[in-house]
């Protein structure tokens, strides 16, 4: 059985590792992000579920180290939203134009058909 300070040390290994790895991302790393997000998740609720009100300053630290993870990991994804937001409004006004209000215009979805005979 591990006990809430390995499961905390577990959850900011894994947010650690996510860090890590949107430092130079990629659809195949995001979708692996997802997963290992996942298992920081479940490993924080286990923690969270049997915990006890305590001052045990080893639990704190850990605590207050996740949560710098998460906030490391909080602003690398908000980076990389912001980065493919601007490129989408370009992609939006170099292939639709601009609205009246000068803004990107919201591209149409363009359909494909593939036949084969």
């Amino acid at each position: 059985m591990t006990t809430p300070l390995q499961q905390l040390e577990f959850a900011r290994q894994q947010v650690e590792t996510v860090c890590g790895s949107l430092l130079s991302p990629s659809p195949g790393v995001l979708d692996g992000c997802s997963a290992t997000l996942a298992a920081a998740l479940s490993a924080l609720a286990q923690a969270r579920s049997t915990l006890r009100p305590t001052a045990d300053p080893r639990l704190l630290g850990e605590a207050r180290r996740l949560q710098r993870a998460l906030a490391h990991a909080r602003g690398l994804l908000q980076s990389a939203w912001n980065y493919h937001a601007g490129w989408n409004r370009v992609l939006n006004a170099m292939t639709a134009g601009y609205t009246a209000r000068g803004e990107a215009a919201p591209r149409s979805p363009s359909g494909t058909i593939c036949l084969q005979g």
